[in-house]
């Protein structure tokens, strides 16, 4: 990517009306490529940069179309089931050029500042309406930071609410061009114990809790999550540790848990790979709540709308 106004990324997804990644109706943009590898990720298809081959096992209708066009031998039948051994696969993605039933798709397109604008700008009077806009997320957006700049830069200029999704693990001076066109902020402190959080995600947290801090310094609407995944983030003393953070160091917004999403597994099945967290279920309601009071405890606003 490089510094002309119309620059491409690499786009997962465009979500249109999406109702969770801030105020309002919003498009939610989805950037490819992230620099935490957090087993539990519940967006695994926004983990690498590369396009990725997804296979919907349940639409497949056994053309097998796929098999013939496959120049590698990736594609085959065994057992009465399509089998797709990723290893052999050269991405020229004929399979999925020659799947008459979706069940193979790409996730992940090259797209232009402009052509993103235009997709955004075309909801424009719904964003009005509700109090809405558009949200980057990923992935880590700050991986294509001069896209991402350009994009949300284009976006005010629209009059359209902007906000970001991000892990902030990125130096302040990659950031910084963005915050001058972000009207919010969304970012996760996952766990507090430094060195947990690198056991966890493969980065350390002491980047992201200072550019946390100098992000409020700049009095932009912040929210700072943490997603409560059992056995992982879910303590009383990994939440409360947090919380007294933020009310010692930020003037967020509020304080917002997410409840695990049980959804995730398929998402990596889909893609061929381990879903490394295993099997666990959403923590129960009174526990949430606990969790909710531990951090409420602390003086802050807490949110936990799925409870």
């Amino acid at each position: 990517m490089d510094d002309h106004p119309n620059a491409s990324g690499i786009i997962s997804d465009i979500q249109k009306f999406s109702l969770h990644d801030g105020p309002g109706i919003r498009t939610t943009v989805f950037m490819k490529g992230c620099n935490m590898h957090c087993h539990w990720c519940h967006n695994p298809e926004s983990l690498g940069f590369q396009p990725d081959i997804v296979f919907y096992r349940t639409r497949c209708i056994d053309c097998q179309a796929c098999y013939q066009i496959c120049p590698t031998g990736a594609l085959t039948k065994k057992e009465n089931e399509r089998n797709f051994d990723r290893s052999l696969c050269n991405h020229c993605h004929r399979c999925v050029q020659h799947c008459p039933s979706g069940a193979l798709c790409l996730i992940g397109n090259e797209m232009t500042v402009d052509e993103v604008v235009s997709l955004v700008a075309a909801d424009l009077p719904y964003y009005v309406a509700s109090g809405g806009g558009v949200t980057i997320s990923g992935g880590e957006p700050f991986l294509q930071p001069k896209f991402v700049a350009e994009l949300l830069k284009q976006c005010q200029a629209l009059g359209i609410h902007t906000a970001i999704e991000s892990n902030m693990s990125a130096p302040l001076q990659v950031i910084e061009p963005a915050l001058l066109h972000l009207n919010m902020i969304f970012c996760d402190i996952k766990i507090f114990d430094d060195q947990v959080h690198e056991k966890e995600t493969g980065v350390s947290n002491q980047m992201i809790l200072e550019n946390i801090r100098q992000v409020s310094a700049r009095k932009i609407p912040l929210v700072i999550r943490t997603p409560l995944i059992p056995g992982v983030t879910d303590s009383r003393e990994n939440i409360s540790q947090i919380a007294t953070w933020i009310s010692q160091n930020t003037v967020a917004e509020y304080y917002e848990l997410l409840t695990y999403n049980p959804l995730a597994p398929a998402k990596y099945e889909n893609l061929g790979l381990p879903y490394k967290l295993g099997k666990v279920n959403p923590l129960r309601k009174d526990k949430i709540n606990d969790l909710v009071a531990a951090a409420s405890a602390c003086g802050i606003p807490v949110v936990c709308e799925r409870i």
